[in-house]
């Protein structure tokens, strides 16, 4: 069974934790909330690709992009 989970389901200071929890618990999705993959005025292509990277770590991916008007 394939199952995710929001970014809006925990706090960004948690996201390490929380992604690592994730993949033990055999999670294969995460929906991505850009604000908290940065705040809007330093949301780059890098931060994109390192948000890219920390889910490829831990064998997760971004299934969807949550709302842009998200906080």
């Amino acid at each position: 069974m394939n199952i995710g989970l929001s970014q809006l389901a925990f706090d960004s200071e948690e996201s390490e934790q929380v992604l690592e929890l994730l993949c033990e618990l055999g999670y294969s999705y995460v929906e991505g909330v850009l604000t908290k993959i940065a705040p809007w005025d330093s949301l780059s292509q890098t931060s994109l690709n390192q948000f890219k990277s920390r889910l490829n770590d831990n064998t997760l991916e971004c299934y969807s992009i949550q709302s842009l008007f998200f906080n």
